[in-house]
């Protein structure tokens, strides 16, 4: 197959250039995710596996607070007398399996944008770059068509004052808004997605104005970001999980003090019956 030059000298038609980016422009890129994001390609392809692992966790975690949960109903109406701390306990186990399952979508998210990331550092042309960077847009579009920060912050909210700090809570949504800045915009990720992958336009030259659209640079940070956002949702995540476990040792230690009680009136009961039954003996 003749090249694009060879083609232009021979017919003296301009070829019309779509899928070509500078050189100079993918070099700091490049540059860009090892000197600032500080991440290269082993880097990227070994923190894929570990939240491959991490979502396999959470799974694990989310079925045995389902049980869990289950268990603390069912013996909790078989119960006669109630030595659960009140409904704490209760409120422990769902916040867990909130926690849990907030954390293991956010994973899911985030391994997207990793293998996306490394596919478009791995990429040995401009078309596969650009290709690439078409997904990023689209999983861009995903995210914010779902209004991600938004599903957070509801989730966020529903958990009780004392396991979420709203200190802490501020600090985290200040430091995603830094990081939002490197994002693409939400216009700018849906008009690729419709115009190409949605197939809601058949045009030709308009899916071609679409692909120009995928910004490299954009993509690359983009989805840099998103890992980033994902680090630090799950970091306060983290912090309420740590919470979760004080409050059930808190919880357990109320649990045996309740039972220890209910230990001491069956050992005075069992006195009274024994002195009772010495009495009418007598």
């Amino acid at each position: 197959m003749k090249d694009i030059q060879t083609v232009e000298y021979e017919s003296g038609i301009e070829i019309l250039r779509v899928f070509e980016i500078p050189d100079s422009y993918v070099h700091d890129i490049l540059q860009w995710i090892e000197i600032e994001a500080d991440l290269d390609l082993k880097k990227l392809e070994e923190y894929l596996v570990y939240a491959g692992k991490k979502s396999e966790i959470y799974l694990t975690l989310l079925k045995h607070y389902e049980k869990e949960i289950v268990r603390f109903d069912n013996e909790s109406k078989s119960v006669v007398i109630d030595i659960y701390p009140s409904n704490e306990w209760r409120v422990l186990l769902q916040s867990g399996y909130d926690a849990t399952n907030l954390a293991g979508y956010l994973t899911l998210l985030q391994m997207d944008a990793l293998a996306s990331l490394i596919s478009i550092i791995k990429a040995s042309s401009d078309t596969e770059r650009i290709m690439l960077s078409k997904h990023a847009y689209t999983i861009m579009y995903e995210a914010l068509e779902k209004n991600l920060y938004k599903i957070v912050s509801c989730r966020m909210r529903q958990f009780p004052e004392r396991l979420a700090d709203k200190d802490v809570l501020s600090d985290l949504w200040k430091g995603i808004k830094r990081v939002s800045k490197l994002m693409i915009k939400k216009n700018e990720a849906e008009f690729v997605r419709n115009t190409i992958d949605s197939h809601q336009r058949d045009s030709f030259s308009e899916q071609i104005e679409a692909y120009k659209n995928c910004d490299f640079g954009m993509s690359v940070k983009s989805m840099w970001a998103m890992i980033r956002i994902v680090d630090l949702i799950q970091s306060y995540i983290d912090l309420i999980n740590k919470n979760i476990r004080v409050c059930f040792d808190e919880c357990g230690k109320e649990w045996e003090n309740r039972i220890k009680v209910l230990e001491d009136i069956a050992e005075k009961l069992r006195d009274l019956k024994t002195a009772n039954h010495e009495s009418l003996t007598l």
